[in-house]
């Protein structure tokens, strides 16, 4: 049953600097010190409106972790699944085509990404798992480089590796007890800091901001989330929500004509969604449904020309993200 959600907000915003709510803090690769807050007015919704400051705010030196270190995984090809196989894709735009990928069997997903790789379709958008589905969308982008690395487990030196080696992390998931990351080789280090949190680190995100990190991907896997902060050029504002103790496959996602969706996830029975006011992208078209809808990428993105295809999974939803 296919559905266009437009709702709003239940309560007030948290203004940067205002209020938020302490959470615990199991582990962080980079630095942000502690914010003194006010209780908010709902238990239940919370907005977090973060803006580009001037503001610096002094760092700590980096923490150290004990945790194991992960288990990486050389994925072998497996039986074909009984899905069609995706079509052709079509032209979307000055920036070449969209495709998607689906597998039940992540091996499988990977030996196709590597195929389409091969004829110029570098660049990953997004990750997600569900339904006992692996789906990747990706982009016509030759010249660009990304990794694919596979954990079993993911921990502060798992990241650490990752930025140390020179890589950008793009986008992950977490499903099937595998953690699937995508990066990007740059030169030099990546200005990226990623926080590992029992609880939704909203203390984390708003000092971030004001160092001018912003939430560039957020997901919750093994009992934690892990927050992606990025120093952009691309990201003009941001606004990101919490929404707490929501009922299973209650929806709560919206069109914004200014604020793009730009990550979502769902764990412990909470919402965290983060729109994003961008430079080079100003419509965007979403669409929920509780199974996946190819013909939406198909129809909607592809003809429509959207440039930029994203699939995310959450609270046993999927929501079919398309801008440009």
């Amino acid at each position: 049953m296919k559905k266009i959600l437009a709702c709003g907000l239940l309560c007030g915003a948290l203004i940067l600097g205002g209020c938020t709510v302490m959470q615990q803090r199991d582990s962080t690769i980079g630095s942000t010190p502690a914010v003194a807050m006010d209780t908010p007015k709902s238990p239940d919704v919370e907005r977090i409106i973060l803006s580009e400051s001037t503001e610096e705010a002094p760092l700590q030196p980096e923490m150290t972790t004990t945790q194991s270190l992960p288990v990486t995984e050389t994925p072998s090809l497996e039986a074909e699944e009984l899905i069609p196989p995706t079509p052709l894709p079509v032209v979307a735009g000055s920036d070449g085509s969209n495709m998607f990928i689906v597998s039940k069997e992540l091996p499988l997903a990977l030996a196709k990404l590597r195929m389409w790789q091969e004829n110029g379709f570098e660049q990953i958008n997004s990750i997600s798992y569900g339904d006992g589905l692996w789906l990747i969308t990706i982009m016509n982008n030759p010249g660009l480089i990304q990794d694919v690395n596979i954990y079993k487990t993911a921990d502060s030196e798992t990241f650490n590796r990752l930025l140390e080696k020179g890589n950008k992390i793009d986008c992950m998931a977490w499903g099937d007890n595998t953690w699937l990351v995508a990066s990007t080789q740059i030169t030099g280090t990546a200005n990226q800091k990623i926080i590992l949190s029992s609880e939704v680190p909203l203390e984390e995100i708003v000092v971030a901001a004001e160092q001018g990190f912003w939430v560039t991907d957020i997901d919750y896997g093994e009992k934690k989330w892990v927050t992606v902060f990025t120093k952009s050029d691309e990201i003009m504002d941001q606004r990101v929500e919490w929404i707490k103790e929501l009922a299973p496959r209650k929806e709560y996602i919206e069109n914004d004509d200014e604020y793009l969706l730009t990550s979502t996830a769902y764990g412990d029975q909470q919402w965290v969604v983060v729109r994003t006011v961008l430079s080079d992208f100003s419509t965007q078209l979403i669409y929920i449904d509780d199974v996946f809808q190819k013909d939406i990428l198909q129809q909607v993105g592809w003809y429509g020309r959207f440039d930029n295809n994203q699939v995310f999974f959450a609270n046993g939803e999927w929501i079919h993200v398309m801008s440009r």
